[in-house]
């Protein structure tokens, strides 16, 4: 026999050998497998000895993560940790663009997915640092208006974030004419160019992203109506609060505006007829009140709010208008 087969078949049977002594430790290389007694690459890189083989000795079986029917697995099947179909993520954690993300600590996503915080800090779902969601009522249904009472109005949307406006109209079962008009007025007095889209009766899912300011034009007829729509909008205008937007809310004599605004939690206060009373501003410091005059007439028609701080009142010291901020 050849010298040099001998030499190779002594080579090989001391290395099977050796690797057959040793299956219990397994002799391969990081990123081998020992199967059948030769060392071959892993299919998973990195589940070399003394790791977790995901797939199991064979390649089969439970853990898998190729979506087959197995426990454990990590792309769609049951049990899955990735945000595949099926994933269920427990609070704070919260199912954002297929990733289980804690909301209540990550800036890019603080409190609601996608909700950005300018300061980079988000501590117990809030933004540290943000400007407040603002909730204005304004006791004027803008059939008749002058320049003070457009001024208002136009202060009102001019606390929206950007400088051109988004602005939606929730003009339920009776639009209003003035009310848009005096918009564009107010705006126009202060240099805001801003758009307007109109909102369906009721909300659609994302209905207020990308928008800085919701006016709820004046509501008439039944006040239960009202309600209940504001309770339909009401998960839509929360977020939308928190997310710094601004709410504004017209109402006039006889209208049911607060039942609406009721219903979507924003206010509870009950009007009273204001129309053609003298009105004076009481809050000269808020942003409501910069450029109008003072006193004004509360023109067709018009209500002010008992036990709401006032920033303009009527001469019985009740809010025509009022400012609140929330979050």
């Amino acid at each position: 026999m050849n010298r040099s087969h001998v030499l190779f078949g002594l080579l090989s049977v001391a290395l099977l050998g050796g690797c057959f002594d040793s299956l219990v430790d397994n002799p391969c290389a990081r990123g081998f497998s020992l199967v059948h007694g030769e060392c071959v690459a892993s299919e998973f890189p990195g589940t070399g000895p003394g790791e977790d083989d995901i797939n199991g000795p064979d390649g089969g079986g439970g853990g898998d993560n190729d979506g087959g029917g197995g426990g454990g697995d990590t792309d769609g099947g049951g049990g899955n940790t990735d945000g595949g179909a099926g994933e269920v993520c427990e609070l704070p954690l919260l199912e954002c663009d297929g990733e289980c993300i804690d909301v209540s600590a990550d800036a890019d996503n603080c409190g609601a997915c996608n909700h950005v915080c300018a300061s980079g800090i988000c501590n117990a779902g809030h933004c540290e640092g943000e400007l407040s969601g603002h909730i204005v009522a304004i006791g004027h249904d803008y059939q008749s208006y002058h320049l003070a009472m457009a001024r208002v109005l136009g202060n009102a949307a001019a606390l929206g974030e950007h400088h051109d406006l988004s602005i939606a109209l929730y003009r339920g079962a009776t639009p209003s004419a003035g009310a848009y008009t005096a918009l564009v007025s107010g705006l126009s007095r202060i240099g805001r160019p801003f758009h307007a889209s109109i909102m369906t009766p009721a909300p659609a899912p994302g209905a207020l992203d990308g928008v800085d300011v919701l006016i709820v034009e004046p509501q008439t007829g039944d006040g239960a109506t009202a309600e209940a729509a504001g309770a339909q909008w009401s998960p839509a205008i929360d977020r939308f609060l928190q997310q710094n937007g601004v709410v504004i809310v017209l109402q006039g004599a006889g209208g049911v505006s607060h039942r609406f605004a009721s219903g979507a939690n924003l206010y509870s206060y009950t009007p009273v007829d204001s129309t053609n009373l003298p009105t004076h501003l009481v809050d000269s410091a808020d942003a409501l009140a910069q450029q109008v005059v003072t006193p004004y007439l509360a023109e067709t028609t018009s209500v002010s709010f008992p036990g709401a701080w006032p920033v303009i009142a009527a001469p019985d010291g009740n809010a025509v208008v009022f400012h609140e901020t929330r979050y």
